[in-house]
């Protein structure tokens, strides 16, 4: 017969079990970032935290970021290695979001943007360093690169323009254009430091969207088609079908993979960057 200290040293094991294990599993995986050494960042939105995963897939729980996170969107690095995150707390009818920045899992809280911000959906970093946040209700908002980003001296510019998704390459900004159902999606904007520039169509929209270190665009339609755009923006090249639309994508240029995150299954699918070949699927095992 168990006695008593057995009996509650039980039932404390299973508790901890249910809420820690519970903590670190995929729900609702959102926006994606690689860092320089191929460590993969998760937007895990219905934890409310930033899931790690180190590049032989396995979870890292000690760099999971929890401080200060409300319904993660998307993630991304700066220059210097910091961590933002697109903290998703309204929607478009005028509740507010904010950005947060992280050095590992520190919160630097004199970096926390809220001016200007309205449920923030994709985070992207220019080469200049500057800040682009695609806003829902269709605008951006871009700061530029202080120690503070006290707002609201360092926001630069925004602009009005119908975005499905966000991403900076070298020296220009990608955007698929949309309508609600994306159903009249076809073309990409292309954009230099502060002003909109040229349009190209493609003939098919874009629900994500990841760049390399080359200058290439990975695009996805929602209906989970890959396209690799060059950076000249000549033809489309077919990459690979997903089955699903990604909320989340990001290239791995060190190991030379692209994640994409599928909110209904839960998981992050890896493929080759160079075969096109599905390498892994990232799910709660």
């Amino acid at each position: 017969m168990k006695t008593l200290r057995q009996i509650f040293l039980a039932a404390g094991l299973a508790l901890f079990a249910t809420t820690s294990f519970a903590a670190f599993k995929l729900n609702k995986p959102a926006g994606l970032a690689v860092d320089a050494a191929g460590n993969l960042y998760v937007a895990n939105f219905g934890q409310n935290n930033i899931l790690v995963y180190n590049p032989q897939y396995a979870l890292v729980t000690s760099k999971t970021i929890k401080q200060q996170i409300s319904g993660p969107e998307a993630v991304a690095f700066d220059t210097f290695g910091n961590v933002w995150v697109a903290n998703f707390t309204g929607n478009s009818n005028g509740a507010s979001g904010y950005i947060t920045e992280y050095t590992g899992v520190t919160q630097n809280t004199a970096a926390t943007i809220n001016n200007d911000i309205v449920g923030p959906l994709y985070l992207a970093f220019d080469g200049l360093d500057n800040l682009w946040v695609l806003n829902d209700g269709d605008y951006v908002s871009v700061y530029s690169p202080t120690s503070a980003f006290a707002p609201p001296s360092n926001l630069l510019y925004e602009f009005d323009t119908e975005l499905s998704t966000l991403t900076v390459g070298p020296g220009v900004m990608a955007s698929g254009t949309s309508t609600q159902t994306y159903e009249n999606s076809s073309s990409v904007l292309l954009q230099g430091t502060g002003t909109i520039g040229s349009e190209v169509s493609y003939g098919f929209g874009a629900a994500a969207m990841a760049t390399d270190n080359l200058g290439n665009i990975y695009s996805s339609d929602p209906s989970g088609q890959v396209r690799i755009l060059p950076p000249n923006f000549g033809g489309a090249a077919g990459f690979v079908s997903l089955g699903f639309t990604p909320r989340g994508m990001a290239v791995d240029n060190k190991y030379k993979r692209l994640y994409a995150s599928n909110v209904a299954g839960n998981e992050i699918v890896v493929y080759s960057t160079v075969t096109g070949e599905l390498l892994e699927t990232i799910g709660n095992h």
